[in-house]
């Protein structure tokens, strides 16, 4: 996932329009370029898409909430009380559609170890 920058500015429950990111993001890249990112993100299934035309949107996906990168020396340098925290368990989750964690490649190879 070479487009980090672009999903860390997701939240679980954002909701932001490729215009949106392109205004967020650190490195000022064009409009054009952006859009190129967000569709690669969601070819990828990290993003998911909502709404058609001008007024389309990108929502984290459940691989995209799993997996989206931070910083971890960022993240301990707060107090406990300063982290981002769930006040409960994240059973959607682990609800249907399942996400695969793992590539083909990385199954196999699984399955030769044992």
């Amino acid at each position: 996932m070479k487009d980090i920058n672009l999903i860390t500015l997701f939240t679980k429950d954002s909701s932001l329009s490729s215009s949106e990111v392109a205004a967020l993001s650190a490195k000022k890249q064009s409009l054009v370029t952006v859009k190129r990112q967000l569709s690669q993100l969601k070819k990828e299934g990290y993003l998911v898409q909502s709404g058609a035309g001008r007024s389309i949107k990108y929502n984290l996906s459940k691989k995209g909430i799993l997996l989206k990168p931070f910083n971890i020396n960022e993240y301990l340098d707060l107090s406990p009380d300063e982290r981002l925290q769930n006040n409960n368990f994240q059973f959607d989750v682990l609800e249907p559609p399942f996400i695969s964690l793992f590539t083909d490649s990385e199954l196999s190879m699984l399955e030769n170890a044992t």
